[in-house]
């Protein structure tokens, strides 16, 4: 049976922000779960089973997560996003993920660099 979910963007986020150019941003989530997206204006609805529309809506709370946090998207940040939440159970939000392999990747460049 299907399932819908909304979500609707805050004022200061344009659709863009989170969907990308030419819905880049959209077509990755897209890859990763078998739902519908569409969005009018400011709300965006997800269709489809259950499972894969509360996916697709985790993925979309983390974006604007870190949207809210001040950074700006890009195509890498979102297919890291859809990855860790469509194939990992993490006990943590995926912004606290990323933000740990960042760090973990920096300290080893830094490592590479002192040696």
């Amino acid at each position: 049976m299907k399932e819908s979910r909304k979500i609707f963007l805050p004022v200061d986020v344009e659709p863009i922000d989170i969907l990308g150019y030419n819905d880049r941003y959209l077509k990755i989530i897209e890859r990763y779960l078998p739902v519908d997206i569409f969005v009018r204006g400011g709300e965006i609805t997800i269709t489809g089973v259950e499972e894969d529309v509360e996916k697709a809506f985790s993925i979309f709370k983390e974006l604007l997560v870190i949207i809210d946090q001040g950074k700006r998207l890009n195509e890498s940040a979102v297919e890291e996003v859809a990855r860790v939440i469509t194939f990992r159970k993490a006990k943590y939000s995926v912004t606290s993920y990323l933000f740990t392999e960042e760090k973990r990747l920096l300290q080893k460049q830094q490592a590479r660099k002192g040696t």
